[in-house]
C-alpha cells in the first residue's frame, strides 16, 4: 500500500513540474512578443508622427503592416496556448485530485478489509476456544459421568454384601469393639506442622482439663512416618499416646480392601485418612478432633451431651450455609431412599470435631468409607471429608441419626496483627479502618451457645516452627449468622477485618461470665438478631476457662519450639520412606 502511494505522488509530481515549465516558456517567450509589439508600436508611432506632433506620409507602408500582422498572429497564438495550458494544468489538478481521492477511497477499503479480516481472525479463535472449551467439558463430564457410574456399582455392591452377610458382619463388629477401651481420643497427623499443632491441642487436655482418655494419632506411613523422637516427646509429656500407621497397623477387611486401597495411591490420603480412622479407631466411642482444634470444655463430659446419648453421632457446622451437591447426585443414583432426603439437605459440616459411637453405626461407617474411596468424584461435590460421614449415614438408611448442632460457629479474635511488615504495609494501603481485629479460628458451640472447641482454621492462625509470632486470643464472638457470613465472609483481607462490624460488650455496661456463654449472649448481645447491618457482639475472655485454654497452650507451643531447637529439628521430624 506503501508502495502504491509512493508510486503515484511521483507520478503527479512529475505532471505538475512539467506544466510549470511550459507556462514558464510561455509566459517568458509572452513577454519577449510583448516587448516587441511594444517596440514595433513606439517605431511605427515615430514614422506616423513627427516632433511636432503631425503625421508622416511613410505610416501606411505595406511591409509595417505585414510586420504588425504577423506579431499579432504569433501574440494570438501564443495566448491560445496559454488557455490550452491552463486547461491542461487544470485537468491535471482534477487528475491529481481525482487519483487523491481514489486512494484515500483505496486505503480505506484496505483498511476495512483489514478490520474484517482480524474481526475474522478474533471470532475463529472465539470459536477454537468455544469448542476446545465444550470439548474438555464434554470430557470432564464424560469422565465424571464414568466415575459417576463406578460409584454406583460400588455402592450398590457394598450394599449388596452388607444385606447379604448382615448377621455375621455386625457379629464380628461387635465382637471386635467389646474388645476395645469404651472412649477415646482420635487424632489425624503426620507432618511435622500438624504434629506441632496437634501436641499443642493436646496439651490442655492433659495438662488443664487433666482428662485420661487415651489418644491415638493415625498417619499415612507409605508417605510419611512419624520418627522415634517424636513418639518419646509425645509419650514423655502429653501420655497414653499411641501411634498408628494406617497403611501397614490395621488389618482390613476384604471388602473395604478392594473398594478403599485399590482407589487409593501409595501417597498421602489426606482428608480420606479421617474416615479410615474412624472406622480403624480403638476405641468404641470416639472424640475426633483436627490436629488444630483445641477443646474449650472437658472432653470427658462431651460423651454425656444429650444430643450425642439420643443419636450417637455428633457433628458442627461450617461457615458456608450451602447444600453440598453430593446428595443431589446421590439421590439422582437412586442410592439415597426418598424417607432419607430430607435429613441431608443441611447447612454443609465443619468436621474438625465429631464425637461418634461405633459401636451403633458400622454400617453408616462402611458407606463413608466408600464415599472415601471416590473422593475423585464425592470431593468435586462436597469439600473434601465435611459431609462424608453424613452421605454414610444416608446410605445406611439413618440420615436422621446424623445430627448436626444447629448454633452456627463464631470467630475467635485478637487486637494484634498476625502480618508481616511487608503485608502490614499492604494492608494499610487496602484497608482506611483503624480498628481492626484479627480472627483466630472458628469457636464451635453446643446447642444452648457454650463454647465447646477453638478450631484453628483459617488465615495465620495454626502454630509454625518459622514464625515465632505468638497467636493472642483476647475475645470470642456470638454464634454468628447465614445471612452474616454470607456477607462479610471471607473477609476483605485476610483474617482481618474492621471494629465497626464488631461490638464489644464492655463489663462496665453489662457483666457476663464465659463459663456461662449461652446466658452472657442473651444478658448482654441480644440485640445481634444476625441481620447482615448488625455489629456482632464479641466477648472478652480474661480471666476466663477460654484465656487459660489458650494460655496453656501458648506454654505447649513454646515447649514445642525449645525441644525442637535442643534436638537439631528431630522433636517433630517425619522419615520419608524410601521407595526406590
Amino acid at each position: 500500500m506503501k508502495s502504491r502511494k509512493s508510486g503515484n505522488q511521483r507520478w503527479v509530481l512529475l505532471l505538475v513540474l512539467s506544466t510549470m515549465v511550459l507556462l514558464l516558456v510561455f509566459i517568458t517567450r509572452r513577454d519577449i512578443v510583448s516587448h516587441q509589439m511594444h517596440s514595433l508600436c513606439m517605431t511605427m508611432s515615430s514614422r506616423a508622427y513627427d516632433d511636432n506632433g503631425i503625421p508622416s506620409a511613410e505610416h501606411a507602408d505595406a511591409q509595417d503592416d505585414d510586420l504588425v500582422h504577423l506579431k499579432r498572429e504569433e501574440y494570438d497564438e501564443l495566448l491560445d496556448r496559454e488557455k490550452v495550458l491552463k486547461a491542461s494544468l487544470s485537468a491535471l489538478e482534477n487528475d491529481k485530485n481525482n487519483t487523491e481521492n481514489e486512494h484515500h477511497t483505496l486505503e480505506g477499503k484496505i483498511e476495512q478489509l483489514q478490520k474484517e479480516k482480524d474481526e475474522m481472525h478474533r471470532s475463529l479463535e472465539e470459536r477454537e476456544k468455544e469448542t476446545t472449551a465444550k470439548f474438555e467439558e464434554g470430557l470432564a463430564e464424560g469422565e465424571k459421568g464414568y466415575m459417576k457410574s463406578v460409584l454406583e456399582a460400588d455402592v450398590s455392591l457394598l450394599r449388596s454384601i452388607l444385606k447379604k452377610y448382615k448377621k455375621s458382619m455386625d457379629d464380628e463388629w461387635e465382637a471386635m469393639v467389646l474388645k476395645q477401651e469404651k472412649r477415646g481420643i482420635l487424632v489425624v497427623a503426620g507432618e511435622p506442622k500438624y504434629m506441632l499443632n496437634a501436641f499443642i491441642s493436646l496439651w490442655p487436655v492433659r495438662h488443664y482439663w487433666n482428662s485420661s482418655l487415651p489418644i491415638s494419632v493415625f498417619f499415612w506411613g507409605k508417605s510419611e512416618n512419624v520418627s522415634s523422637q517424636t513418639r518419646d516427646f509425645f509419650e514423655t509429656h502429653i501420655g497414653d499416646v499411641s501411634f498408628v500407621d494406617l497403611s501397614t497397623n490395621v488389618q482390613w477387611p476384604a471388602h473395604q480392601r478392594d473398594l478403599f486401597l485399590r482407589n487409593q495411591e501409595s501417597g498421602r490420603l489426606g482428608w480420606v485418612l479421617k474416615l479410615a480412622a474412624a472406622y480403624f479407631a480403638p476405641y468404641q466411642e470416639i472424640l475426633y478432633l483436627d490436629a488444630d482444634s483445641s477443646p474449650l470444655a472437658d472432653p470427658d463430659t462431651m460423651f454425656s451431651m444429650e444430643e450425642y446419648k439420643k443419636t450417637g453421632a455428633l457433628f458442627w457446622p461450617d461457615t458456608p450455609c450451602s447444600r453440598p451437591g453430593l446428595f443431589g447426585q446421590l439421590i439422582d443414583m437412586n442410592l439415597i431412599e426418598e424417607k432419607d432426603a430430607p435429613y441431608v439437605f443441611d447447612d454443609e459440616t465443619e468436621s474438625g470435631q465429631w464425637l461418634l459411637n461405633r459401636r451403633i453405626h458400622r454400617e453408616p461407617l462402611e458407606y463413608t468409607m466408600a464415599m472415601g474411596s471416590h473422593s475423585d468424584f464425592t470431593f468435586s461435590y462436597a469439600f473434601g471429608d465435611k459431609d462424608l460421614f453424613r452421605a454414610g449415614f444416608a446410605l445406611a438408611g439413618d440420615a436422621k441419626k446424623y445430627y448436626l448442632i444447629p448454633t452456627k460457629l463464631g470467630f475467635a479474635w485478637s487486637a494484634a496483627a498476625a502480618v508481616s511488615q511487608e503485608e502490614e504495609a499492604d494492608k494499610n494501603n487496602n484497608q482506611e479502618d483503624e480498628g481492626e481485629r484479627t480472627m483466630r479460628g472458628y469457636i464451635q458451640f453446643s446447642s444452648h451457645g457454650e463454647p465447646l472447641f477453638h478450631h484453628r482454621a483459617g488465615w495465620k492462625t495454626k502454630y509454625e516452627f518459622d514464625e515465632h509470632e505468638e497467636r493472642d486470643l483476647d475475645s470470642i464472638s456470638s454464634p454468628l449468622s447465614c445471612e452474616w457470613l454470607r456477607n462479610y465472609w471471607p473477609m476483605e483481607y485476610p483474617g482481618v477485618m474492621s471494629q465497626d462490624r464488631l461490638n464489644p460488650i464492655q463489663k462496665n455496661t453489662c457483666t457476663y461470665s464465659i463459663a456461662s456463654f449461652g446466658k452472657a449472649i442473651k444478658q448482654c448481645g441480644s440485640e445481634f438478631t444476625g441481620k447482615s447491618h448488625e455489629r456482632v457482639p464479641i466477648f472478652n475472655i480474661k480471666g476466663s476457662h477460654i484465656e487459660r485454654v489458650h494460655k496453656a497452650m501458648q506454654t505447649a507451643w513454646k515447649k514445642a519450639l525449645d525441644a525442637q531447637q535442643k534436638s537439631n529439628n528431630a522433636a517433630f521430624s517425619i522419615q520419608i520412606p524410601d521407595t526406590s
